[in-house]
């Protein structure tokens, strides 16, 4: 029995369909929360700095003999605008570190579905440089504060440039916080996807790897014609089934690679763990391979066909 010509399968494509629009719902879900969290916040801080500026000591309060306000006081109310911007920051990024995982599980799944929907709009994210404008308007925020305790400072010298200097390195701690990456671990660094989890001796099951490095690292990333690029082993240890590479194989940054492991027709029923391995020592993050695949490959067995009924014979 030769293996069957669509190893992924219907079942499997419906399943990464689904996924895929859930992810796509849980992205939108997570932008709306962001763009509700930057209007109301800023909002917010807007209003906020409109009512600190009634503090700035001005020439009716100079005329009558007011008293000030302590100093004490307005390094308070900086501080307490200080530390709400860096929590607006820090709240704002932690929404985009979601979307970003999201986004690259739904990138992995429409390049086996044929779609190109989540890789486009990220790329237009890229090119009209919005990250940017954002990190710009969150500086902008910041000196905005500095600005106004210098004011609120304005017949000290010494305290009016220590604001400024405030403002400034509180606008670095911001932009460093805004611009925090997701931590790569060992599953971080690729996205695995297997074509199938149930088949029958004969089938074909695709094994597909993505690299979601941003960037290719120092040194280049092939496997070589021969080396082994996944290996596939039966739970209790007894079968292994090794796929060989026929050509050159690169990975570059957001690249992926498909490797076919064609079932073998006798004695492979069981339930087989898939673990990626090389013939070499990897540079770079891809030297981290401990674990195998979340998901197994169950093989069954094959139905029984039925014999052919014979015709009855006109007497």
């Amino acid at each position: 029995m030769q293996p069957r010509s669509s190893p992924g399968g219907t079942a499997t494509e419906t399943q990464h369909l689904e996924e895929w629009k859930v992810a796509r719902e849980t992205i939108q879900n997570f932008d709306e929360r962001l763009h509700d969290l930057r209007k109301y916040g800023f909002s917010f801080l807007t209003a906020l700095l409109a009512a600190e500026a009634v503090l700035i000591p001005g020439p009716i309060k100079a005329t009558f003999a007011q008293p000030g306000v302590p100093p004490i006081v307005l390094f308070a109310v900086l501080f307490d605008t200080f530390l709400m911007i860096l929590a607006l920051r820090l709240l704002d990024r932690s929404y985009v570190l979601f979307i970003i995982a999201i986004a690259q599980r739904a990138k992995v799944l429409e390049r086996t579905l044929n779609l190109e929907l989540t890789e486009v709009i990220a790329q237009r994210h890229a090119d009209d440089r919005i990250d940017l404008y954002v990190r710009a308007l969150y500086g902008a925020l910041n000196m905005a504060v500095g600005v106004l305790g210098a004011a609120l400072f304005a017949p000290d010298l010494n305290l009016s440039g220590g604001m400024i200097v405030v403002s400034f390195v509180v606008a670095v701690l911001v932009d460093v916080v805004g611009n925090l990456q997701p931590t790569r671990g060992p599953r971080g660094v690729v996205d695995w996807i297997l074509g199938r989890t149930e088949c029958v001796p004969g089938d074909a099951v695709n094994i597909t790897v993505t690299n979601l490095l941003e960037k290719d690292p120092p040194l280049a990333i092939e496997l070589e014609p021969g080396e082994y690029g996944w290996v596939v082993r039966v739970r209790d240890g007894e079968k292994v089934a090794r796929l060989k590479v026929h050509a050159k194989a690169p990975f570059p940054a957001q690249g992926n690679h498909t490797f076919v492991w064609n079932v073998p027709e006798r004695d492979s029923e069981g339930v087989y763990i898939v673990f990626a391995h090389a013939a070499k020592k990897l540079p770079g993050p891809w030297t981290l391979y401990p674990a195998p695949l979340r998901r197994s490959i169950v093989v069954g067995k094959k139905k029984a066909e039925r014999p052919a009924q014979e015709k009855p014979t006109a007497e």
